[in-house]
C-alpha cells in the first residue's frame, strides 16, 4: 500500500499513470493498493475507487462518476460534436475549432483549447 494525495484534478499517481477518485477527496490523503491487474484506492479504510491497472505512463483512467457534474457535461463533448456545433455558427468557427481540436490520444484533452484550458 502506498499513501497518496488526491490532486486538484481528482486523480492519484500510481507509477505515472493517473487514476480517478471521487472529486470530493481532492487534497485528502488516500491509500492505494495495486497489483499487476488492479488499482484500488481507500479513504478512511473504505474503498472509494477500483480500476483495471494500466501501465501507460502519463495517461489517465477516469470514471465519470468521480467527476463533478460540470466536468461530466464537458466530457460529453467530443471533438466531432464541438466542430459540428461550430458549423452551426459558421464556416470560420468550424475551421477554428477543427484546428484547435487537433487529434489527441485523449479526446477530452484534445478539446481543452476550445474551452480555454
Amino acid at each position: 500500500m502506498k499513501e497518496l494525495t488526491v490532486a486538484f484534478d481528482y486523480h492519484v499517481d500510481v507509477d505515472r499513470h493517473y487514476y480517478s477518485v471521487p472529486h470530493a477527496l481532492v487534497g485528502h490523503a488516500v491509500w492505494a493498493r495495486f497489483s499487476a491487474t488492479t488499482v484500488e484506492v481507500f479513504f478512511r479504510s473504505e474503498r472509494v475507487a477500483a480500476h483495471v491497472r494500466s501501465y501507460q505512463r502519463g495517461a489517465h483512467t477516469t470514471l465519470s462518476e468521480h467527476m463533478p457534474k460540470s466536468h461530466r457535461a464537458h466530457a460529453e463533448w467530443s471533438p466531432k460534436r464541438l466542430i459540428q456545433w461550430g458549423t452551426s455558427i459558421g464556416a470560420h468557427t468550424a475551421l477554428s475549432l477543427s484546428t484547435c481540436c487537433a487529434p489527441s490520444p485523449i479526446p477530452s484533452r484534445g478539446i481543452e483549447p476550445a474551452w480555454g484550458s
